[in-house]
């Protein structure tokens, strides 16, 4: 037949030298550095094989697997400018299965604007057949071509390290935006079985438990913030109204090390929740709520549960939204109220106009049980989303948007702190009508942010994928107690350790588990999977030779 990969250039080159130029400034643009682009080039080779399966014509198949990859590369650089992480297969199944409403709800202008330019590409797409008059290949030849070219790619992607390669060193990084998709689509993940990248054969013998160091059980209240940073962190002006916030008194407090930039809550509540980094799972660390819904046997609330706690969270999402209610229920959440799911007396107009914290915390006190010991999670959405646009009325906190304007310089920044004032204002309200509902029983408040927003990179001149912008912060408030005055924490503390953490500072006795992790503390306290740590990785093992990880 005398088809190969030679012939298959020779044709696209020969043919249309314009698309051949196009497709190398393509990689060029996509890969970045010269090491990736073999790969890409081999990428883009798949795919103009597999299309060229479809439209017989040889060019415009060519122009058809130039439209796919820009389609696939842009995708993939605004996702990573908007949250520090590149586009990956399961983006697609997993967003498109549980999470486009919540897009719909919050990202609305950039969903209108990427619906508007996939149409025209599908249109440009559809009407390349149709430009060329050129003789098509037969089917014999199109499916050597396209044999030939999945086995380069296969090549390439084992010259340049295989699938592991992939599994998280690309996924941070402002580059491989076409080959890092591929690759996932090959295996790299996500799948529908969790798998952890940093896990060894050899368990790691748990620490003994440690018991209660006081017979006191203190309600506990955990309290995620949105988008919430302290500005001081990273040299930006601030406001002392706020130093309560973000350092109150009788607290351990401090910066937090997360896994995320720019979006990826659910990331951090896992982490808070469960003691376990969502990287641990490689690249289907977007999707732990989905993939380990029923597989963990060991979580924050499920250990307070076992002390007699009740355990309730409200949350500013909805219960579909990737998966995130039957993960919380699987992990020893008994009652789950869902803002886009509350009745009366929730003011849901006000909740749609503003996402006001404030409304949350009604719902949230209406659910604490004084005569038990309460473990109450709340999940705010204020400082969500883009800050290009005011969310409140102008009058709110006008002075501060005029001083921080002045201070800083940008729109952004200055409705960041409107909306941070409205969220400490409503957090200091809620405080006080909790300690009155509470009437004097101790009590211990968990607050921390989950990632910084996406205009922070802007601010700061740091890329994305800069680790420096994965920092906000975290305090742990005691009331009618005392906080242990040996607990050690490191600056920053990542965000693994908060659970294991509050246990420590409500007196509360530490099962095997969390005591292992407690242990874990000296050496990967301030950046846990980036940490190279052997026990940590036997840690892992050990969880799931236990059962307590379900990787089947």
């Amino acid at each position: 037949m005398g088809i190969s990969v030679w012939a298959l250039l020779d044709a696209v080159v020969a043919n249309g030298p314009a698309v051949a130029a196009a497709a190398v400034a393509l990689v060029v643009w996509l890969e970045r550095k010269p090491k990736t682009w073999p790969l890409g080039l081999a990428g883009f080779l798949a795919i103009y094989g597999i299309l060229h399966l479809l439209t017989p014509v040889s060019i415009a198949a060519a122009w058809q697997a130039v439209v796919v990859a820009a389609a696939i590369g842009v995708a993939s650089k605004v996702k990573y400018r908007l949250t520090g992480y590149n586009l990956v297969a399961g983006d697609v199944f997993y967003l498109m299965a549980s999470g486009i409403g919540a897009l719909w709800r919050h990202y609305r202008p950039l969903l209108l604007a990427g619906a508007a330019t996939a149409a025209a590409m599908i249109a440009v797409f559809g009407a390349l057949p149709f430009l060329f008059d050129e003789p098509p290949a037969s089917l014999p030849e199109r499916v050597v071509i396209v044999f030939s070219t999945l086995a380069l790619f296969a090549l390439a992607l084992a010259a340049s390290g295989g699938l592991k390669h992939f599994r998280i060193s690309m996924l941070f990084a402002d580059r491989a935006h076409l080959t890092g998709f591929l690759v996932t689509l090959l295996g790299a993940g996500p799948g529908s079985r969790p798998r952890m990248v940093d896990i060894d054969d050899d368990p790691l013998p748990l620490e003994p438990a440690r018991p209660a160091r006081s017979t006191d059980r203190p309600h506990i209240v955990a309290i995620l913030h949105e988008s919430t940073f302290d500005p001081r962190t990273f040299g930006l002006p601030f406001d002392s109204s706020l130093e309560r916030f973000f350092r109150p008194v009788s607290a351990i407090c401090g910066a937090l090390s997360v896994d995320v930039f720019g979006s990826g809550t659910l990331q951090t509540e896992f982490a808070v929740l469960t003691g376990l980094s969502s990287l641990s799972f490689g690249v289907a660390g977007r999707y732990v709520y989905n993939l380990l819904a029923g597989r963990l046997k060991h979580s924050l609330p499920g250990m307070l549960r076992a002390h007699g706690y009740s355990t309730t969270l409200v949350s500013c999402d909805s219960a579909g939204f990737v998966g995130c209610g039957a993960f919380y229920r699987s992990i020893g959440i008994d009652t789950l109220r869902f803002a886009e799911e509350m009745p009366p007396p929730f003011d849901r107009p006000r909740w749609q106009r503003e996402h006001h914290d404030a409304l949350l915390y009604d719902e949230a006190l209406r659910l604490v049980e004084p005569g038990r010991p309460n473990f109450l999670a709340v999940t705010t959405l204020m400082n969500h989303g883009s800050h290009d646009a005011p969310l409140l009325p102008p009058e709110r906190q006008a002075r501060l948007r005029q001083d921080m304007l002045a201070a800083g310089g940008s729109a952004e920044f200055a409705e960041y702190m409107v909306r941070l004032a409205e969220s400490a204002e409503a957090y200091e309200a809620f405080r006080l009508r909790l300690l009155e509902r509470l009437a004097g029983a101790p009590l211990i408040v968990l607050r921390y942010g989950d990632h910084a927003p996406p205009f922070l990179a802007r601010l700061t001149g740091k890329p994305p994928g800069d680790p420096a912008l994965k920092r906000t912060f975290f305090a742990i408030e005691a009331h009618n107690m005392a906080l242990p005055a040996d607990l050690v924490v490191p600056e920053p503390l990542d965000s693994v350790f908060l659970s294991t953490l509050t246990l420590q500072a409500a007196g509360l006795p530490l099962d095997p588990v969390a005591a292992t992790r407690a242990s874990l503390l000296p050496e990967c306290g301030s950046a846990y999977f980036e940490t190279d740590s052997a026990r940590k990785r036997r840690f892992h093992r050990a969880l799931v030779d236990a059962g307590l990880i379900d990787l089947g």
